[in-house]
């Protein structure tokens, strides 16, 4: 494994990972940083409270191919597939924390599931299903969102995924549950003061 090459796609990763797309939408659609309302957050569910329907599909389409444009990139560069989990994690770190806006960025979600449904599509699928049972059995969004980031490396390793695209899932589920500790206990400091 060539610590450069998995240098250079991380850093490459985290680059692409950064380009805000809920914000550049937001002033090109509205003249708002969508950041400034809602959830404070720049992803499309935010950009769709904020802005509008169509700003936000083009910010899911944008968190989406920034992600798979990543593992490409990895793929290319790697073509053992180690530098993939690197490239998949960075990407999601640079959607939650962006350089060019402050480090103040999204949750990951898009950016996440993008790219399990590009590599295991039919785990995807039922991680899809098993969020639908977090959401039905936790009620908040941020929580079972948080328990599909944890979730989705068991689904990878029970449809027997290459282990590169295991890690890649435990990584890039990893910083997406991190991501999701502040909104967890905002939460609940929110529920202690009713």
């Amino acid at each position: 494994m060539n610590t450069r090459i998995l240098v250079i796609t991380g850093v490459l990763a985290y680059l692409l990972g950064s380009i805000p797309f809920g914000v550049i939408f937001g002033h090109l659609f509205k003249g708002v940083d969508v950041r400034n309302g809602g959830s404070k957050h720049m992803g499309a569910l935010n950009t769709w409270r904020m802005v509008g329907f169509l700003p936000a599909v083009l910010v899911a389409f944008g968190d989406m191919g920034k992600a798979l444009v990543a593992i490409e990139i990895a793929r290319t560069l790697d073509p053992t597939g180690w530098a993939m989990p690197v490239a998949g994690a960075m990407v999601v770190v640079g959607h939650c924390w962006p350089i060019y806006v402050g480090f103040r960025g999204g949750m990951g979600i898009a950016s996440g599931i993008a790219m399990i449904f590009y590599l295991a599509p039919l785990a995807a699928l039922v991680m899809v299903a098993i969020w639908g049972v977090w959401v039905a059995i936790l009620r908040h969004f941020p929580r079972s969102q948080a328990a599909i980031a944890l979730t989705a490396p068991f689904v990878l390793w029970v449809f027997k995924s290459p282990p590169q695209v295991l890690l890649l899932g435990t990584l890039a589920g990893g910083v997406i549950f991190v991501r999701h500790i502040p909104e967890i206990r905002r939460e609940a400091f929110t529920m202690g003061l009713k």
